[in-house]
This record gives C-alpha cells, sequence and structure tokens, in this order.
C-alpha cells in the first residue's frame, strides 16, 4: 500500500517562501555531505587487526645418558633468547618438543640432576626437518663392584684407611660462605670476579680486585681455596669454589663445568662448589 504525504505538509511546503525553500534544500544537502564524510572518516580510521602469527619453527629433542642411551625423563630444557617461553620437560621417553618464533638461532641449556649440564646453540634454519639428539654426562660415574677378597686376607686385623676426600660439614659451609661472598661482590660489580691464580692460590689472596676483595676468604683451613671462573662452549662462563684437599693440587678437570651450581662434588682430594653458569659473550 502506498503511503501519502499528509495534506499539513504539502501545505507547509506550497506556502513556503522561495528563500525558505532554497535555505531548506542547502541545509539538507549540507547535512547529507556531512554525514558522508563523517562515514568516510570512520572508515578509514578503524584500527586494523593485525594478521595471525605464523612465523614459528619448531623444534625437537631427545635426551639420553651418554652411559647407556637410555631416555631421561623430567629434564629441563631452558632457552636462553629475548621473551623465551618458560623451561619444558623431556618425557619417559626423553622428548621434547617448542615451537620458537623465526630468528637465525637460539641458544638453550639443558639440565637434569645427577648429569652435568649441557649448554648448546643451535642454527634454526638449518636441519629442523630432525629430532635433535643430545647425551647428558652423569655427574659421577658408579665405581665397579669389588672383586670377593678371600677370607685369609681379612687377618690379621689392620687399622681402617684414611678416608679420603673429606666432605666434612666444616669444609662445606666454608665454601658455602665462600660462593655466597661471591655473589654479593657480584652484585656490588655487574659481574663475577676474575679466576684467580696459582700465585693467589698459595698466597691466599681472595678473588676480587685490588681494594675490592669479596668479604669472606677464611686463611686458617688447612688446605688451599681455589676461585675458578672460566668461558664454556657456545659463550657461556662456569664459576665454581674448591678445596685442594692436603695435596694442594687440583684434582678436578679445567674449563668445564665440574658440577652444577649449588651441587657439592668430590674429586680425588678436592671438594668442589659449583656457583653459577651464566650467558657471558
Amino acid at each position: 500500500m502506498r503511503k501519502q504525504v499528509p495534506k499539513v505538509m504539502k501545505n507547509f511546503w506550497i506556502n513556503l517562501p522561495q528563500s525558505a525553500k532554497a535555505f531548506l534544500i542547502l541545509f539538507l544537502l549540507g547535512l547529507s555531505i556531512i554525514g558522508v564524510i563523517d562515514l568516510g572518516q570512520l572508515t578509514v580510521n578503524q584500527p586494523i587487526k593485525p594478521s595471525p602469527t605464523t612465523g614459528y619453527y619448531k623444534v625437537s629433542f631427545i635426551i639420553l645418558s651418554d652411559v647407556d642411551d637410555e631416555p631421561i625423563s623430567k629434564a629441563e630444557v631452558q632457552f636462553i633468547f629475548d621473551g623465551a617461553p618458560a623451561p619444558r620437560y623431556t618425557n619417559d621417553d626423553g622428548y621434547v618438543s617448542i615451537s620458537i618464533p623465526k630468528r637465525d638461532y637460539i641458544d638453550f641449556v639443558i639440565r637434569k640432576k645427577g648429569f652435568q649440564n649441557l649448554s648448546r646453540r643451535i642454527n634454526l634454519k638449518a636441519d629442523l626437518d630432525e629430532t635433535l639428539i643430545y647425551p647428558l654426562k652423569p655427574t659421577a660415574l658408579p665405581s665397579p663392584t669389588p672383586e670377593p677378597v678371600p677370607t685369609s686376607s681379612l687377618f690379621p686385623k689392620t687399622e681402617p684407611p684414611e678416608k679420603l676426600p673429606e666432605t666434612s660439614q666444616e669444609v662445606e659451609s666454608i665454601l658455602k660462605n665462600i660462593a655466597a661472598s661471591v655473589q654479593n661482590w657480584k652484585n656490588r660489580n655487574g659481574q663475577y670476579p676474575d679466576d684467580i691464580g696459582t700465585n693467589e692460590i698459595n698466597l691466599g689472596t681472595p678473588p676480587g680486585a685490588p681494594g675490592d676483595r669479596i668479604d669472606y676468604w677464611p686463611d686458617d683451613i688447612p688446605s688451599n681455596i681455589d676461585y675458578d671462573h672460566w668461558p664454556l662452549e657456545n659463550g657461556f662462563c662456569y664459576v665454581h669454589v674448591a678445596s685442594l684437599g692436603k695435596n694442594g693440587k687440583r684434582d678436578y678437570p679445567l674449563s668445564q663445568e665440574v658440577t652444577q651450581p649449588g651441587t657439592i662434588r668430590a674429586i680425588g682430594d678436592d671438594i668442589v662448589l659449583g656457583i653459577d653458569v651464566y650467558k657471558c659473550d
């Protein structure tokens, strides 16, 4: 049904002067133009939603024991880069995977109690279709089972041998106090003290700089104390403190991670306390 314009409106329009009609037409036309412009501005100023990020690499690992090639479960994989995700942990098959935002390479550290930490850098543009396999070395290999001793050799009785190495609570307490003092020095200076050499060990010189040594460094114990701070592979550095035992010589290996941070390890006549493994390049 077609709607008709009311007579009142028709009469109103007919009775309007020509000048009023022209003004009203221009006014309505202006409103129409303004409305079109505003609509265009709203369209232009609408925020553009960013497209979803699709640039990711998938990295997969299998972590094994260096001794028997058995998978290591619950090994921690910590990635080191700006915006890195939380650590990932291997499953019962030693497997773990993660999606990494596209970049040229990543650094990471693999940790598991009872094994030495492993620090590596991988190129994300190469061999990503392969699952990367990394063996971990145990912190201490199990001692071989001794052969049975003939009963005749048990007599006559002899004095028990001296216990080596000596892992007394006193030595452990001293090493822990030194480690805390090293951390305090690092907090003051923004970095760990440099490695000390043989001369400093023999003279009992604490780590640090002239006029700014660490606060705690005992000189009244029977064994020399050594502080080591050396680079590892792929831009990582390692820090520890050690008691050199009665022979006064290093029995532990050099230029590698001897024990995990916060862990005490006995090697020969030495007692070693790990302090830190950190990115230093």
